[in-house]
Parts: C-alpha cells; structure tokens; sequence
C-alpha cells in the first residue's frame, strides 16, 4: 500500500495549527460521505411511472404484508375477473417479492457508495535501544481514491437505483400483463371445453337416435357407424379441451401466486367480443420506443456502466494509495 502522509514535528505555532486541524478535516470528509439515502420517494416515484402507463391503484404496495391474507380472502370471495387477478397478484406474486429484493440491493449500493471507506488510525513509539527518551507518533489516514471518486460513485449510484426503480415498475406491470393474459387464456380455454362439451353431447345423443334408427331398419350399418365415430371424436376433443381450461387456470393460479383450497376461486366464463379495429402497430412502436420502462432501465444501465468504464480509467493508476496525518 502506498500511503501519503503530512508529518509534523517541531514547527512554529503558526504553521502547527492548520496542519493539527487535519485530523479533523479528513474526519469531515469522511463522515460527509455517510449520508442517507431517503427511500419515503420509492413508492411514489413508481406509482408515477405506472400511473402514466395507464396502470396506476394495482394495490403491489401490499406485496407481502400482514394484511394481504385478508385482502386476498376478500377478492377470493367475488368473481375472478381480469381486475381481482391483478389485485391477487399484486399481493400474492412471488415474481414481486424477488423484484423488491433487488431494490433493496440497489438501496444498499447507493449507501455504499456514497461512503468512504473507514479511517486508518496508527501508533507507533520510537526509542534508542540503551538510550534516554522516546517518541510516541498518532496518525490517521484515509483512502485517496474514495475521497477523490466520491462525486462520481454516489452520482452513478443513484442512476443506477433509477434504473432498480424502471426495473420495478417494469416488472410490476409485466406481471399484471401477464396475468391478464393468463387470464384471458383461462376463460378462453372454459369457454372452448363448455362449448366442446356441448357438441360432443349433441353428437352423442344423435348416435343414441341413429342406433334407435338402425334397429328400426332406417338407417344402415355404415351411417350408424359413421354417428358413433363423429360422437367419439367430439368427445375426444371435449376432454381435451377440458384438460387444456384446466392447465390454464393452473398457470393463473401460479402466476398469482395461489395453491391448496385458495385455487377453487369462481370465475367468469364468457369473454366480451373483440375490438372494432386493432390498434396500428407503428404507434406502438413508437410507444414502446418512448416510454418502455425496460428500454428506459437498459438506457440508465448504460449511463452506469460508461461512468464507471471513465473514472475508473481515470483514477486506475492510484491503486490502494491513502492520504493522511501523523
């Protein structure tokens, strides 16, 4: 380690009192590092940024709280529409929880680097071996390269808590999109095996009435048989539908994080009828340019790592050296 260091010994008192100051300076310096990070602003910031994308009162406030259960016992209670899927999974999604954890450790790289590294504090006594008297020397040192990157480390640190902060709300809105698809893929898939299974009961008794035909010598052999095979296959189609309504209600309920008696919610079986028109896909795209919350993280992202790539170069050849006091 290469330290620099401002020795005083016997100097006149005019000259003795600023440099016996330093101590304390270096000490300032320091502790001025050792800020807080306000995180009141947190949740405000990203309800703005999905209140205007449209999103805004999902309730993700409550993710994990002590009052959820009841909350979710509440929507459970009402019919699962596309809106209550959303409010469960705000409260429920273990997606979030995760994406929480990581603005938490954001939080903390802001703190860390905001702050400079705890002082050096060094004794030492001299003394002639066999000889009279003796010299006891203090000193306290701090590392230059943390004084001198201070600006530029808490100025990234707090960019790149931004981009935690686009990544939240991206990810917060990409669950409740999900789960809106999931559950438009749910009452789909319903809506398919309700209406399968009433071809394949249609056809059934249309073979019931054709084998009552055949015994009366109406109809022949083969037209029997050929009411029988189209009943089979509607009902092989009606079990797989069945099968594919319950996969999708599998993936919603994961996606809002249910399980157990939780999942024998009561839903909505008929969806609305489609959109006059569709909207044009250069908009979107010129929207999602804008104001992509993933594109506005990976653009903050990139801001973070050229900062760091400049005053790293900058800075590179200081090493472990430290400034200090004895």
């Amino acid at each position: 380690m290469i330290e620099v260091r401002v020795r005083i010994a016997a100097l006149p008192r005019r000259w003795s009192t600023p440099l016996r100051r330093a101590p304390v300076t270096l000490v300032i310096i320091a502790l001025t590092g050792c800020a807080t990070l306000d995180v009141s602003h947190d949740r405000p910031a990203i309800e703005a940024l999905l209140a205007s994308r449209g999103a805004a009162n999902l309730g993700w406030q409550q993710n994990g709280a002590a009052a959820s259960g009841a909350a979710v016992a509440e929507l459970l209670a009402k019919p699962m529409t596309v809106d209550n899927a959303v409010r469960v999974a705000m409260l429920r999604s273990p997606q979030l929880l995760e994406v929480y954890g990581q603005l938490g450790l954001a939080r903390a790289d802001v703190l860390d680097a905001i702050q400079v590294a705890n002082p050096h504090i060094g004794v030492s006594s001299l003394a002639l071996v066999g000889g009279p008297g003796s010299q006891l020397t203090t000193g306290v040192a701090l590392p230059l390269i943390d004084l001198l990157t201070l600006p530029s480390r808490s100025r990234l640190a707090h960019t790149d808590y931004e981009r935690a902060r686009y990544e939240v709300a991206a990810a917060i809105l990409g669950v409740s999109l999900n789960v809106e698809s999931a559950w438009y893929r749910h009452v789909a898939a319903q809506q398919v095996a309700t209406m399968r299974k009433a071809v394949a009961d249609a056809l059934r008794t249309s073979a019931d009435l054709a084998q009552r035909f055949y015994d009366a010598g109406n109809i022949t052999l083969l037209q029997l048989n050929r009411e029988k095979a189209a009943a089979s296959q509607a009902g092989i189609e009606a079990a797989r539908a069945a099968v594919a309504a319950r996969l999708a209600r599998l993936d919603l309920n994961t996606l809002i994080g249910l399980s157990g008696p939780a999942t024998g919610w009561a839903g909505e079986t008929v969806l609305s009828l489609p959109l006059a028109t569709e909207d044009d896909p250069a908009e979107l795209q010129r929207l999602a340019n804008d104001n992509s919350l993933d594109l506005l993280a990976a653009r903050k992202g990139a801001i973070v790592a050229a900062g760091a790539e400049a005053f790293t170069r900058r800075f590179r050849l200081l090493g472990a050296t430290s400034v200090g006091f004895d």
